[in-house]
């Protein structure tokens, strides 16, 4: 294998390990109702975890978490789809090409 399916490999595990973590946490929390019918699940862990009396609204970091995950994803499909465009067209700049896509995001 080369180098980067390793990689590519790697991270995918990761997520899957991520996402099992996750889903088990939240149906210990929850329990299996109410996490197969909450659209936010995590989000409604978040919501019943309470430290002690000082350590409360969790869910503040959560959507910041949220928001913070959205930003780069929204980078990480942008470069791709300019770089991806720009090896398919040869451009000479692409940074011709980054104000236009960045349009139509």
């Amino acid at each position: 294998m080369k180098k980067s399916e390793n990689r590519i490999l790697g991270g995918m595990i990761l997520s899957w390990i991520n996402i099992i973590i996750t889903a088990v946490i939240n149906i210990a929390v929850l329990g299996v109702d109410t996490f197969a019918r909450s659209n936010f699940p995590l989000l409604s862990t978040n919501c019943k975890i309470r430290l002690g009396e000082f350590i409360e609204r969790l869910e503040v970091l959560f959507m910041h978490y949220l928001v913070i995950g959205g930003f780069f994803k929204i980078f990480l499909y942008f470069y791709a789809a300019v770089t991806g465009i720009d090896d398919i067209f040869k451009f000479k700049n692409h940074r011709k090409i980054a104000f236009q896509i960045g349009f139509i995001i």
